[in-house]
């Protein structure tokens, strides 16, 4: 072990020097003291003992790389006589010109005995060294860190990996921890292309992966080093098995130092279902009234963990409700394929229906039965101010210009219904029972028309009479007024 230094003690007794053969600063000249004035009793001055430290490590040798070393102290003298510290503890550590620059490392520590332990790659360099400093005693000792082998990299070898033939629209976002460089269809190959630069002789060269399930390499790394073409550029094609994020990166393996390419990251997109089958028990018309059997199956029903992607919804209506987004829905059990029955009449009218499947994101074809009627027909075409619908009043509607109404109404044996209000301002409803809320503008009628094809019922009308005094909006008794709970009746 290295020798150490310790700073001496001024006055100290001797049950306080240092043990034979410990490193001590030599001691400073006592002090002179100035003669006494005529009558001055002297007093009597007591130094206190200055700290020794006793610095030591746990060290037989050079500490190895990764290995750790202690620095164990004993500080002589730690209290004041007040029973206090006599100042701040530091161990200071570093390599001896980290030292000699002030560069070093430095902890604050605690205790008249104490220790500290460090990992050898806390130092960078060779000869090192530990000081302890305390109340103006320090204290320093030696010792050395074996460095690690230098690294030695082949000279000009390199190595490129990149996606071939990547999508025209390039890449496509932030997804996960970075962007992918490409975005590739489920289920269908693609290449990955590389180069090795000054190939040494020897070298083995790896395609790795991230180990993730389905990434078409059986989530194993391919030894390609034959398939490396001399001086050129090499493909290599990989089929996915599932979707979702694979990385993928070159290592070359020379006799020195391994290169290792970026990754070259690609989503591979997850499929969309499909309908390979929706069909109806009846197909062109149908009496109103007919029952019809739907059946469908739905491929890449369940997603990566084997679960339902999401759930299916059967949606009808006749074609403008459809393409409004204003049709009914149900929401089918679960499972890759089944069936459901549906009771025309019930629901809706006469007038052709239109049928069709969302599953998430995929829509299946669209399905149209004309069900058969009579003649298109509007029935309890009514209308009450909004705030009022739900109770029961007589009269005719008369209220305050600007107020709200609401209209409702059936439809029967039709496509969709044409309304009129007061201006003559032509709107597209729906068939079936549907309802409306209008801006009482002005006084009139409201008229409404069922529509099928060519054909056309007799209208229906709702009058309004609009005031601009709140006083003389009121109901009088020429007709009744019905709430939705008595339509039909």
């Amino acid at each position: 072990m290295a020798s150490k230094i310790v700073k001496p003690i001024a006055a100290a007794s001797e049950k306080h020097r240092p043990a034979a053969g410990t490193q001590q600063m030599a001691a400073s000249a006592p002090p002179t003291l100035a003669p006494l004035a005529p009558g001055v009793v002297p007093a009597l001055v007591i130094e206190l003992a200055a700290p020794v430290i006793d610095l030591t490590t746990d060290a037989q040798g050079p500490v190895p790389v990764g290995g750790s070393i202690t620095a164990r102290w004993h500080i002589q003298n730690y209290l004041g006589h007040d029973g206090l510290k006599r100042g701040i503890l530091f161990l200071l550590f570093g390599t001896d010109q980290e030292m000699a620059t002030n560069d070093f490392g430095m902890v604050l520590v605690e205790g008249e005995r104490g220790s500290k332990t460090f990992i050898g790659d806390d130092f960078h360099g060779r000869a090192c060294a530990f000081r302890l400093n305390y109340a103006g005693a320090t204290a320093t000792i030696h010792f050395e860190v074996e460095q690690p082998p230098p690294v030695v990299v082949a000279p000009h070898q390199s190595a490129r990996l990149w996606l071939a033939d990547p999508p025209d629209w390039g890449p496509f976002g932030e997804f996960g921890p970075g962007p992918a460089q490409g975005k590739l269809p489920f289920g269908k190959p693609f290449a990955l292309t590389w180069q090795v630069y000054d190939y040494q002789a020897g070298s083995q060269i790896m395609l790795t992966v991230d180990r993730d399930p389905g990434d078409g390499t059986g989530g194993a790394d391919q030894d390609v080093t034959q398939a490396r073409v001399p001086d050129g550029v090499t493909r290599t094609t990989i089929t996915p098995r599932n979707s979702g994020f694979f990385n993928y990166r070159l290592v070359v393996a020379p006799q020195f130092a391994a290169i290792t390419t970026e990754p070259v990251r690609v989503f591979v997109d997850l499929p969309l279902p499909t309908f390979p089958v929706f069909q109806a028990s009846l197909q062109g018309s149908a009496p109103l009234g007919t029952t019809v059997n739907f059946n469908w199956r739905i491929e890449n029903y369940l997603g990566l963990d084997g679960n339902k992607r999401a759930t299916a919804f059967l949606f009808f209506g006749f074609p403008a409700a459809m393409a409004s987004g204003d049709s009914a829905s149900i929401e089918l059990p679960e499972g890759e394929s089944g069936s459901y029955t549906f009771q025309s009449g019930s629901q809706f009218g006469a007038g052709v229906l239109q049928f069709k499947i969302f599953y998430a994101r995929a829509e299946s074809a669209l399905l149209e039965i004309d069900f058969q009627g009579g003649p298109p027909e509007v029935h309890d075409f009514i209308g009450a101010p909004k705030h009022l619908v739900g109770e029961q009043h007589a009269g005719s509607l008369e209220v305050l210009q600007g107020s709200e109404i609401a209209l409702s109404w059936k439809i029967f044996n039709a496509d969709l219904g044409e309304l009129t209000d007061p201006s003559g301002r032509k709107t597209t409803v729906s068939a079936g029972e549907q309802s409306a809320t209008v801006i009482a503008v002005a006084s009139g009628g409201y008229t409404l028309v069922a529509v099928r094809v060519h054909e056309r019922s007799k209208d229906k009308k709702v009058y309004v009479t609009t005031h601009r005094d709140e006083r003389m909006a009121r109901f009088s008794d020429i007709a009744v007024v019905f709430p939705p709970s008595k339509v039909g009746e």
